[in-house]
């Protein structure tokens, strides 16, 4: 294994420019390959996009923003829909691999990160499903880098700009970009318990956070104060805080913690996950157990320091907090995401210390303390090549003077170090294994039943979307003719799927409110027919049809296809002479 690394740890550099370029162009591949229909909540962002707002019911508007911007250019189409998420992978790549190979001078366990990154399921899917988590891994990565250079390079005025800027852009994205505001004070905390925080920084983090957080929430307390404050009633609810008035969640309960757990094993792969929080650890330990973490001579690395005291605050807490509330209340598998971009750089650095070319490498045996690699004149430059081969080629012996009482490594040879070298290329080869999968929807769906293929529940909405287009063309007065479902999710994908891609409703049957109970209803359609189409074949009759039509016609069970092969199937009925009651039986419930 170490052998087939000796290219790209000489050259990390040059591979991770080809590993960049070679996902990129696959994943552009992919979203123009038509293998996978939208997602719903793609196809709900794109419907948003047709109707731009300074924010919406559930998230800010940059997400509706990008979606138009990229439509404008290629269409109404699946690809025009998802460029916005290739490119914005293409960035958050970027700014992983300029972070840790130029910031913190680690140019092969960037390369690592960047591997560990393409291979998980969370960075493979956010790479080609247009969802707000792209953008805001952009402005996260972007924040979490720029606290660190407003660190190293403490007199350069553009690392608060930068955090500025990303505060603002990640806020329009998703309310969780808040959470960088308590990553920037504990990563100060840590900084000033070694002795390493530079003077003046607060007075300069501070400005940076509040006029990001002031530019980016404007718009969205704006549309708030005119809607209800719906966004924040709804996130309230799904976070807990604030339930409905018939809800009386307890305060403790363990049967989400076991779905929360496993999500994120399954969205990180088992051995990323594991890597994860050994870095972690590991880091962690370094901070608040320093005995160990010195040179022989009792010195401290700071450089290593302030890179753990980064990673710690943008990692620990947010991922704890999640893991922790999931005894609350139900936690969505995405909303640990942006802990994982550090996590990540923490795997990865566990990764390199498992692979380090000499017998008794300690975790930053690359940074001598007594003879630090000379400072890039730029606080976001790459170190040059002469830098890169003399860091990865220190061993721990020259860094620490031999090994140091208490190094968290066993010694070479131990079963434990031994063993997991030897499975790091099962890891490496499953980890490609998944990425072919999950990029070759096509052959996997050949061989793969449907009830075992995670992404059967996305097809068929083509299909579905030209059945429901005869049916319209069947009926009296083809052009007096609407569409609504009873869920969010089924709507929009309804509405980009249906020919011609008419306004599609969303009927309250009993349900939280969404996006469209926000927007106009077909009230004004008074004698018009109807298609009203449901996520699975009809089992009863929702009672409020009869009080909205004069007729109902006979239910059809629909098993779409999707190139050929079965897709999900649904439930579609016809209904005549619209009365011009629409239902509003949730109640409010956000």
């Amino acid at each position: 294994m170490r052998s087939l690394l000796s290219l790209p740890r000489r050259y990390p550099h040059q591979a991770a420019l080809l590993l960049i370029a070679m996902t990129t162009l696959i994943r552009f591949w992919f979203i123009g390959s038509g293998q996978l229909d939208l997602v719903q909540d793609e196809a709900q962002y794109w419907d948003w996009s047709r109707h731009l707002q300074l924010a919406y019911y559930s998230k800010g508007p940059l997400i509706a923003w990008i979606i138009s911007f990229f439509t404008g250019i290629f269409g109404d189409t699946e690809f025009g829909v998802r460029c916005g998420a290739v490119l914005g992978s293409l960035l958050a790549q970027l700014l992983l691999y300029w972070g840790v190979a130029g910031l913190m001078r680690r140019p092969f366990a960037a390369l690592l990160a960047l591997f560990i990154v393409n291979t998980t399921p969370l960075f493979l899917a956010s790479g080609v499903l247009m969802t707000t988590d792209n953008p805001l891994m952009v402005c996260w990565l972007a924040a979490m880098f720029s606290l660190h250079a407003m660190i190293e390079r403490p007199e350069s005025p553009w690392p608060p700009l930068i955090l500025a800027l990303a505060m603002a852009v990640g806020l329009l994205a998703k309310y969780i970009m808040l959470a960088m505001a308590g990553v920037a004070f504990i990563h100060a905390l840590l900084l000033h318990r070694q002795g390493l925080l530079p003077r003046g920084h607060l007075q300069r983090l501070l400005p940076a956070l509040i006029i990001g957080m002031a530019v980016g929430l404007a718009p969205i307390l704006i549309w708030n104060g005119n809607n209800d404050w719906a966004s924040f009633r709804h996130v309230g609810r799904l976070a807990g805080i604030a339930p409905a008035a018939l809800e009386n969640p307890p305060l403790i309960r363990f049967d989400r913690f076991p779905e929360y757990i496993g999500s994120q094993i399954g969205l990180l792969l088992p051995w990323w996950f594991v890597f994860m929080l050994l870095g972690g650890w590991r880091s962690l330990k370094r901070l608040w157990g320093l005995g160990w973490f010195c040179d022989a001579g009792g010195l401290r690395n700071a450089e290593a320091l302030r890179r753990d005291s980064l990673l710690c605050a943008a990692f620990w807490p947010l991922w704890g907090f999640f893991l922790l509330w999931s005894f609350h209340t139900r936690i969505y598998p995405n909303w640990s995401a942006m802990s994982y971009a550090a996590g990540f750089i923490l795997a990865a650095l566990a990764l390199e210390d498992l692979l380090a070319p000499s017998p008794a490498r300690s975790p930053d045996a690359g940074h001598n303390p007594k003879h630090p690699p000379e400072s890039s004149p730029h606080p976001f430059a790459a170190p040059s090549f002469e830098q890169t081969t003399a860091t990865s080629e220190t061993t721990a012996d020259s860094a620490h003077g031999g090994n140091t009482e208490g190094s968290p490594r066993p010694e070479p040879g131990t079963v434990g170090p031994r063993l997991s070298q030897r499975l790091v290329p099962l890891w490496f080869i499953l980890s490609l294994v998944i990425y072919l999968a999950i990029h070759a929807q096509e052959p996997l769906s050949r061989f793969l039943p449907p009830q075992y293929n995670p992404t059967h529940r996305l097809k068929g909405w083509s299909d579905l979307g030209r059945r429901l287009e005869e049916i319209r063309l069947a009926m009296p007065d083809p052009e007096k003719v609407f569409f609504f479902s009873d869920a969010y999710d089924v709507t929009a994908a309804l509405a980009f799927y249906i020919p011609g891609r008419p306004v599609v409703y969303c009927a309250d049957f009993g349900r939280r409110l969404s996006q469209y109970d926000l927007w106009p209803g077909p009230q004004e359609k008074q004698g018009w027919d109807a298609v009203y189409v449901r996520r699975v074949p009809f089992k009863k009759i929702d009672a409020s049809l009869e009080e909205m039509f004069a007729e109902q016609g006979t239910p059809e069970a629909f098993h779409a296809k999707h190139r050929g092969r079965p897709g999900r199937s649904f439930g579609i009925m016809t209904l005549r002479d619209f009365n011009g009651y629409w239902p509003r039986i949730s109640g409010g419930i956000y």
